[in-house]
């Protein structure tokens, strides 16, 4: 009677749970989602331009820090560095700093310069250098998916990737994380000791 009981109440329990973590992540989500207007450069000389739950996804105090050189304007910038024996940060090895999720439906700019130092060695290995994520719905069995747009590095080259699925769910209860499509929209030859701009118009759908 005992065992039946216990087993009842897993039964119960794991749907009950699952309902909980679902709408707790919609909730989460809606409280990050916009207005999207972020601007960061990092002249407070620490990390507090990027605030809110979730916003920093770094596993150690070298993974992002500022720092007086270089610089694109003002006094100080973002370092970001990772190591091979780093700890994973949600699954893989990451530095990032996380802003708030954009609306569908209307035009989001996102500008942004970055520097890539002259000791940088080339890499066969993808160095994803700028990623924007969609918001799973894991309350109807989302889970992750590859990201509908990234700016990477691999070798000598920035490369522009683009992800997209029309279905209303992308990954089920048991399937793996995918995309319908997949395409590499641009690149470009990887360029050391500079400072390049970057401006994204993005129409999220």
């Amino acid at each position: 009677m005992r065992l039946r009981t216990i087993l009842i109440l897993a039964a119960l329990a794991l749907p009950a749970a699952y309902l909980g973590h679902g709408l707790a992540y919609i909730g989460y989500s809606l409280w990050l989602a916009g207005p999207a207007a972020v601007s960061a450069d990092f002249e407070t000389g620490d990390l507090s331009q990027w605030s809110g739950w979730g916003a920093h996804q770094l596993c150690c105090a070298h993974s992002a820090r500022v720092v007086g050189s270089p610089v694109r304007a003002g006094v100080h910038a973002a370092g970001f560095t990772i190591r091979r024996d780093d700890p994973l940060v949600k699954g893989s090895l990451r530095a990032e700093l996380r802003s708030a999720a954009a609306r569908f439906g209307r035009e989001q700019s996102y500008a942004f310069s970055l520097y890539v130092p002259d000791d940088w060695a080339a890499s066969p290995i993808l160095t994803t250098a700028v990623q924007w994520h969609a918001v799973p719905d894991k309350l109807l069995g989302e889970k992750g998916r590859p990201p509908p747009l990234s700016l990477n590095v691999t070798d000598e080259t920035f490369w522009v990737q683009v992800n997209w699925d029309r279905a209303r769910i992308t990954r089920g209860w048991f399937g793996e994380s995918g995309s319908e499509g997949s395409e590499q929209v641009w690149s470009g030859p990887l360029e050391r000791g500079r400072w390049i701009d970057w401006l994204f118009k993005v129409r999220w759908s």
